[in-house]
């Protein structure tokens, strides 16, 4: 087992939201008979060494128990109308004893293993700083999810309010307590019936075969 598997964040898979744009749960949207939350499963399970946490909505049924069955650790989102701030107070809550919080949206329907192991050794060598995806070029880059947030930033970060999740804290984070990490495969997030068609369509032609 890999020293960053033993040492790593606890990972938090968020697949709570109502999913307005898809007109369909993106957590159970599948890709070539895998749903993206299985999927999302399968690579935080692959790269990190705690059960993942998956925050579900009510009425999750059969897909909690298979989660249940997998290892992961289930908790249910009944305040999800207040936005995914409240998915990540969960998440903070469940997660507290862990060094760090390691977020997945579950929309991320091409994110590959290597690119989720690199951010994962990234902060693995600064454990101090929130290690984020590159949003970005240069003196404009800012960060986004996925991202790793160390325990000091717990928090800072339970302050969140409404639906734009840790961003606003992301935005506000000085540059220098930020490792930002180019992610390529985390580009396309599945908001509309369009992007799961295009997923769907670059599977297709061998994207993201490798896991």
């Amino acid at each position: 087992m890999k020293a960053y598997r033993l040492t790593g964040p606890r990972a938090v898979i968020l697949a709570a939201g109502f999913s307005r744009r898809l007109g369909g749960s993106k957590a159970l949207a599948r890709i070539h008979g895998v749903s993206l939350l299985m999927r999302t499963l399968r690579l935080c399970a692959a790269c990190t060494a705690l059960p993942p946490l998956c925050i579900l909505p009510p009425r999750a049924g059969s897909a909690g128990r298979e989660l249940t069955a997998l290892g992961a650790r289930v908790v249910v989102n009944r305040r999800r109308a207040e936005g995914l701030s409240s998915s990540v107070r969960l998440g903070l809550d469940r997660g507290r004893y862990a060094a760090a919080i390691l977020w997945l949206p579950v929309d991320l329907a091409e994110l590959e293993y290597q690119d989720l192991v690199r951010l994962v050794r990234r902060w693995c060598g600064a454990r101090r700083k929130i290690a984020a995806r590159r949003l970005g070029q240069a003196a404009s880059a800012r960060g986004g999810a996925p991202m790793i947030l160390p325990k000091a930033w717990f928090g800072a970060a339970a302050a969140v309010r409404g639906d734009v999740g840790l961003r606003e804290l992301l935005a506000a984070t000085p540059t220098a307590l930020l490792t930002l990490v180019p992610l390529p495969s985390a580009e396309l997030e599945v908001d509309t019936p369009a992007d799961l068609t295009r997923a769907r369509r670059r599977y297709a032609r061998g994207w993201g075969t490798s896991r």
